[in-house]
């Protein structure tokens, strides 16, 4: 008799539990399966992935616009996507461009004739903005100026000044042959210069000894000599 009164209780005790459980589940509710909002946009423009071209590093791949529809006056083409004049003199004209495309800072205007030698000692020396560091550019440096599309075979609507077509202009490259060896113009070392000239601007070898113009650039030299 206790063994039977004992299981009755255990049943008992199971059919509560069993109860519990089931008014438990029906009392909870689902919860709102709506979501609270349109969802937010994932994909970004590529300004906001990039910058814009005032803000994003310098990269040699990219093309900017040198374009900043200002036509005339001492400081056109000062401020285009590409370009930026910096360290304007006692007249409040600029001295300096910096290209963004490759981060390199330019004289604004070349200088006169000078051999080699001569040349890289006078950007040596330079003092432009209070600093120092200048030096002549590699053959890949200028050349990064060209744009065979124009007429003098600069970009369109550039800030330079002082430069016409035909004029040729010192690099810092030395004139070596397919064999890696220097090439000896008229007793001495070959260098590399660039023609400013539209289509038909590029590059050829002189010996350094004979005078062109040149062009100072300052930043991380990108190899040459």
């Amino acid at each position: 008799m206790k063994r039977e009164e004992g299981l009755r209780m255990t049943m008992r005790c199971v059919v509560l539990v069993v109860a519990i459980g089931i008014s438990a589940a029906r009392s909870v509710t689902a919860g709102d399966l709506d979501p609270p909002g349109p969802p937010a946009p994932t994909l970004k423009t590529l300004e906001e992935i990039h910058g814009t071209a005032q803000d994003r590093p310098p990269s040699w791949h990219q093309i900017l616009s040198s374009t900043d529809g200002i036509v005339g006056g001492a400081n056109a083409g000062c401020n285009s996507p590409r370009f930026q004049c910096l360290w304007p003199d006692d007249n409040g004209t600029y001295t300096t461009v910096l290209d963004r495309e490759t981060g390199l800072v330019w004289r604004r205007s070349p200088l006169a004739s000078a051999t080699w030698q001569v040349a890289r000692s006078v950007c040596a020396g330079v003092k432009v903005g209070g600093r120092m560091g200048w030096r002549l550019p590699t053959a890949a440096e200028l050349g990064s100026l060209v744009d065979i599309t124009q007429s003098v075979g600069l970009p369109q609507d550039h800030p330079f000044t002082g430069v016409d077509a035909g004029n040729d202009y010192w690099t810092n490259t030395i004139n070596s042959g397919n064999n890696g060896l220097l090439i000896i113009d008229s007793g001495s070392v070959s260098a590399l210069r660039l023609i400013f000239n539209g289509a038909n601007s590029g590059i050829s070898g002189t010996a350094t000894t004979t005078p062109a113009r040149f062009w100072c650039v300052r930043g991380p030299n990108s190899g040459g000599l």
